[in-house]
Order: C-alpha cells, then sequence, then structure tokens
C-alpha cells in the first residue's frame, strides 16, 4: 500500500461523495429542510464506509499492467493441492493452477514455492528452497 494507492483511491471515491452532497442540498432546497446534523452524518457515513472498505479493496487501485506476466515471476506462494506435476498454488491471495519445472519431484500441500515462468493462466513453479519472506 503506497500513498500514490491511497491518492487513487481517494479521488475514485470523491464524485460520489460530492454527489451525495449534491442530493442531500437538492432535496433541502425541492423537497424537505435536512438538518444540517443530520446532512453531515450522512456524508460523514459514507466517508467512514470507504475508510472500511480500503483495507479490503486497496489491492484493485494498486495498479500495474495485469496483462504482463512477467509481474508473477519471482512471486511465491503456498501450495494448496498437492504439485504432481500439477496442482494449485496461492500466490497475492489468488489461487492458481500450477506445475512444476522438476517433474520428478512432487510438492506437498502447505510448501512454498517460487513462480518461474507464466504460461497463459498457468504458473511454472519450483520448490522455494529459501522459504524466507511472506508469500506473495
Amino acid at each position: 500500500m503506497t500513498p500514490k494507492v491511497v491518492l487513487r483511491y481517494a479521488l475514485i471515491q470523491l464524485p460520489g461523495t460530492v454527489l451525495l452532497v449534491l442530493v442531500i442540498l437538492l432535496i433541502n432546497r425541492w423537497w424537505v429542510t435536512v438538518p444540517l446534523w443530520l446532512g453531515l452524518g450522512i456524508v460523514g457515513l459514507a466517508i467512514v464506509k470507504d475508510l472500511v472498505l480500503f483495507p479490503l479493496v486497496w489491492r484493485s487501485y494498486a495498479g500495474g499492467n495485469p496483462d504482463d506476466p512477467s509481474s508473477m515471476i519471482g512471486r511465491r506462494g503456498i501450495v494448496i493441492r498437492r504439485l504432481d506435476p500439477e496442482g494449485f498454488v496461492r500466490v497475492r491471495g489468488e489461487l492458481w493452477r500450477a506445475e512444476t519445472v522438476e517433474n520428478d519431484r512432487p510438492v506437498e500441500e502447505g510448501r512454498r514455492v517460487a513462480v518461474v515462468e507464466v504460461s497463459g493462466l498457468k504458473l511454472y513453479v519450483r520448490a522455494d528452497l529459501q522459504g524466507n519472506g511472506p508469500p506473495g
């Protein structure tokens, strides 16, 4: 999470908040008088909602080129279903079909792997002998 991601999220949420303020002002002018405390409370709740959701969605605002397969190379993950030689791994919180590059050695569930190649939607991985650092 970087300041750039936070700024991108805030700027994307800004039009919705401005629209909410305008709707409250229009309701106040043409329909029924909205007390100041209620209007501020509604806007405040909208802002709190954005703050609460940010930790859950910030990766979506991180940018990067999703079509660039090289962005996965070097990432670490955890084996979810035994690789013998194919199975599933979790990398950056996403489940991927994977195959070992060392076809003769199965990799058991729970072991760490490192991505060495990407082909379409399949990752080619190698057992991570270093095992240091978090997956992803």
